[in-house]
């Protein structure tokens, strides 16, 4: 395993965790967030949503997350 797949790997058990948990870490979203590759911000993003979409009052936490990875996504041309 190289760097790039070892950070992945981390990626993806972090972010495995912010979908199970119906509150999830503040640490473990930062962690996630540093290393947020393009092609995961998608998922990342869809899993936020989703959470904001489920729960009757989203925490400010979570909709400012989702606003700040919607703000690094590439614009339509």
């Amino acid at each position: 395993m190289d760097q790039r797949e070892a950070q992945q790997a981390v990626a993806r058990v972090l972010m495995e965790h912010i979908a199970r948990d119906h509150h999830p870490s503040a640490t473990q979203m930062n962690m996630l967030e540093q290393s947020l590759t393009p092609d995961m911000a998608d998922d990342y993003l869809a899993l936020l949503l989703d959470k904001v979409r489920r729960d009757t009052w989203p925490s400010l936490d979570l909709l400012r997350r989702a606003q700040r990875v919607a703000d690094t996504m590439p614009s339509a041309r």
